[in-house]
């Protein structure tokens, strides 16, 4: 399947959308059909984070874009996000993955930011740290509930992220460090041995419907030149064991990271956000059906049935990647208990092409998510 050409017009099939009327009901709730029931579903899972390496992105260097750092080292960690969103419990395990030499100062991770999806939650709380092995750590956690606000947390270049983890000792004591690495530009028996993991408690009137997905592809905001997932602080790193930097994931370029979240429960008569996000110059469509299918398709399996309650295409905002809008919710009792099937399809479209939906060089498919609309 070359092309996903069944995604940017809406159709009226085999009676399903009666008039037009009954089109925008169904259209709307189609929209809210994201990834609600999804979290509540399905079990714990995991999504990493890979910080620095090829096609990475930095604060460093000329342009202000190099993942080394200032003297030219390699600096890489990943992170692993698992979100139970029966306890509404996030567990960030930070490894510091930097390349070893041999005699020289590994980088020491001292700060962790990531991003938030908009919107979705009002309190975050640190409620434990451990590490695998030398000190405990003592990072405290600072939270920005809305980044589009003042006061922000702005890191380096990537501009504003809805986490900050950053270690209190007021030097390099404590900072997280390789596991396989045996020279720092401190003690070792004062640093931290990674994997660290960070235990943290989301709260707000999403956080039952979030997934680790949701949270590890959330984007930061007005960063310049780039935005990123989530970015690190390495310090102590390199021959003079004083190199430092901020350090990023940045976007891939063979993923689109397609996105989709809400910010409040679906119940009839109420407005909630309706949040998208992907990486820049990608473009999306979101199809809902009320059959779960699935539909095959040559060698793809379409996790939806036929027909298409709606197929809407919208585009990733190049620099921003993060699109909000207020949504209202109808107040018909009939959308109550009525279930819709979801899925989201990325597209990036070949260098070549010179228009939108042209050759694509990238498909991506999410995974089906239902959601069951409830009353008031």
């Amino acid at each position: 399947m070359r092309d996903v050409a069944f995604c940017y017009a809406p159709r009226r099939t085999h009676g399903l959308i009666q008039d037009l009327a009954m089109y925008r009901l169904v259209a709307r709730a189609a929209f809210l059909s994201s990834l609600l029931t999804a979290a509540l579903a399905a079990q714990p899972t995991t999504q990493s984070v890979f910080i620095g390496g090829s096609g990475a992105l930095g604060c460093q260097g000329t342009g202000g874009t190099s993942p080394l750092l200032t003297g030219g080292t390699a600096a890489t960690a990943q992170l692993d996000f698992t979100y139970d969103s029966a306890t509404q419990l996030l567990t960030l395990d930070v490894s510091n993955t930097s390349p070893i030499t041999a005699g020289v100062a590994n980088p020491l991770i001292t700060g962790v930011a990531f991003a938030l999806p908009l919107g979705t939650l009002n309190a975050v709380t640190l409620v434990s740290q451990t590490g695998a092995g030398g000190v405990a750590p003592a990072f405290r956690l600072r939270f920005d509930p809305d980044v589009t606000l003042d006061p922000w947390i702005n890191f380096g270049c990537f501009g504003r992220f809805g986490v900050l983890l950053e270690n209190t000792t007021g030097s390099l004591a404590g900072s997280i460090a390789n596991a396989g690495a045996s020279t720092f530009a401190v003690p070792a028996s004062s640093l931290v041995t990674g994997p660290v993991r960070f235990v943290l408690r989301l709260s707000g009137p999403a956080a039952p419907f979030l997934t680790s997905r949701i949270l590890a592809l959330a984007f930061s905001m007005r960063g310049q030149p780039s935005v990123a997932n989530a970015a690190l602080e390495f310090e102590g790193g390199g021959p003079t064991a004083q190199e430092v930097g901020i350090v990023a994931n940045g976007e891939p370029s063979a993923s689109c990271q397609p996105n989709i979240w809400i910010t409040a429960p679906a119940r009839i008569g109420t407005t909630i956000q309706l949040c998208i996000s992907g990486t820049t110059n990608c473009y999306g469509c979101l199809a809902a059906s009320l059959s779960p299918g699935p539909t095959v398709v040559g060698p793809l399996s379409i996790p939806l049935g036929l027909p298409l309650a709606l197929a809407a295409p919208f585009p990733y905002l190049p620099g921003a990647n993060t699109l909000c809008f207020p949504f209202d919710i109808p107040l018909e009792q009939s959308l109550v208990g009525t279930t819709f099937y979801t899925v989201q399809a990325a597209t990036l479209p070949d260098p070549s092409s010179r228009r939108t939906g042209g050759a694509q060089a990238l498909l991506e498919i999410t995974p089906r998510f239902d959601v069951t609309f409830t009353d008031r």
